[in-house]
């Protein structure tokens, strides 16, 4: 059943209609129709890219000497606000010393550390790592702990573990 409009009536009156499903921009919206979230949006109505449902936007709205007018609402922005210098999940320990045993291509070597995480280091001795086409960290026990150089840079590398290690066992590792 559609509102409809009759000549000499003027715009409806459509508060008191009810519950009206409504497209919100800003917002996860899912279709009634189909109930996936991707979306066609338009200046009055927004259509399911899937069903072709079509919702009104919330924010639209009718004034009878304007016409239909549309408000988005300012998206919060993150860049502003985000601290891009530190990305790391796990917290930074300094090296103080360590030294962690990698396997490069396969043979055994030491590096000393700048700073590390359960996650991954920064490690010295770039050198041994450029041509490297295997790295595998040989973690406390012996377990053997798949490594990817993520950068590299000023003699230092970036070592991200392909799962968490103990950072405090870490420490406990023999120099050599």
């Amino acid at each position: 059943m559609g509102v409809e409009t009759r000549i000499g009536r003027g715009v409806p009156d459509l508060t008191n209609r009810g519950y009206q499903v409504l497209f919100r921009p800003n917002e996860s919206n899912r279709c009634p129709g189909c109930g996936h979230g991707q979306w066609v949006v338009g200046r009055v109505t927004a259509e399911c890219f899937f069903c072709g449902t079509a919702l009104p936007l919330a924010d639209a709205k009718w004034s009878g000497s304007e016409g239909l007018t549309h408000r988005f609402e300012p998206i919060p922005t993150l860049v502003e606000t985000t601290d891009w210098s530190e990305r790391r999940r796990q917290e930074r320990k300094p090296g103080k010393g360590r030294r962690i045993r990698l396997l490069v291509d396969g043979v055994q070597q030491s590096f000393r550390v700048q700073n590390i995480s359960s996650g991954g280091a920064m490690i010295e001795g770039l050198e041994k790592l450029v041509s490297a086409t295997s790295v595998e960290l040989i973690a406390p026990g012996g377990e053997i702990v798949p490594v990817e150089i993520r950068w590299t840079g000023d003699g230092v590398a970036g070592l991200q573990f392909a799962k968490p290690v103990p950072v405090d066992s870490l420490a406990k590792q023999p120099k050599g």
